[in-house]
């Protein structure tokens, strides 16, 4: 992906300039958007940092098995496992109180409504695309079960006409 591709994509989901960030010895402009940092790696991929819920996560990987759109948890492989890549806020701390193999004991019988993944790289405009409509689906659908009102059915309500 090209930076101006990069940029097009968040001008066109509106997400907002938040300042500069440095990243190999070059600043970058930082986009925030979806509870998430964006910006462009440089070399033809964009990073976004912040905790992306490993639902998500997962329902990209199972969505796009070949994964042809590049989009890679923590810069993996293409085709890495983002449970792998999982962590949750207890994880760091029980690793420096009980050790890194009873940390993961505990990791993998916890809920995973509580990890996420904290870095992704994706490699082209569809694959940033794909990224950013499955979490504004996953947010919309997290708030919107949460609001006073039922949502029925969005977007039924056409102008009316004078």
């Amino acid at each position: 992906m090209e930076r101006k591709e990069f940029e097009n994509v968040m001008e066109e989901y509106k997400f907002t300039p938040v300042g500069m960030v440095e990243y190999n010895y070059e600043t970058r402009n930082a986009y925030y958007g979806e509870n998430l940092l964006y910006y462009y790696g440089g070399t033809g991929y964009t990073v976004i940092n912040g905790r992306v819920p490993l639902e998500v996560a997962n329902n990209i990987y199972k969505k796009y098995p070949n994964n042809e759109y590049g989009i890679r948890v923590d810069g993996a492989a293409p085709d890495a496992v983002p449970s792998d890549f999982a962590e949750d806020d207890t994880l760091k701390k029980e690793v420096n109180e009980y050790g890194i193999q009873e940390a993961f004991k505990n990791f993998r019988n916890r809920e995973d409504s509580e990890k996420y993944i904290t870095v992704y790289h994706i490699d082209t405009k569809e694959g940033l695309k794909i990224f950013i409509d499955e979490m504004k689906k996953y947010l919309a659908e997290k708030y919107l079960s949460k609001a006073p009102v039922r949502v029925l059915k969005p977007n039924i309500w056409k102008p009316i006409k004078k």
